[in-house]
C-alpha cells in the first residue's frame, strides 16, 4: 500500500511575521474547500488502513502507537523503530 503524499501548506497573503491571519486561512479554506475534503477523506482512509482509528496516534518509521503516551514514551518509539 502507498500512503498518501501530498502536503499542502496553507500561505495567507496577509502573513505577518510567521503568523496567518484567521481571515486569510478562512478564505483558502473556502476556496480550496472540495480539494481540503478530499485531501482529509484521503488521508482518514490511509490511517484506518494502517491501524489508526482515533486519536491520538504517531507512525514513526514502521513502528505505530496509538494512544495517549507521555514524552519519554514517544522518544523511546522513536529510537526504537529500525531506520529506513
Amino acid at each position: 500500500m502507498t500512503l498518501g503524499t501530498t502536503v499542502t501548506t496553507l500561505r495567507d497573503p496577509q502573513e505577518h511575521e510567521g503568523r496567518f491571519s484567521s481571515v486569510g486561512a478562512m478564505a483558502y479554506m473556502k476556496t480550496h474547500e472540495q480539494t481540503i475534503a478530499a485531501r482529509l477523506h484521503a488521508n482518514g482512509q490511509d490511517a484506518l488502513a494502517i491501524g489508526l482509528a482515533g486519536t491520538p496516534g504517531y507512525l514513526a518509521e514502521s513502528k505505530l502507537v496509538t494512544g495517549a503516551i507521555s514524552e519519554g514514551a514517544f522518544i523511546g518509539a522513536v529510537r526504537a523503530s529500525p531506520p529506513r
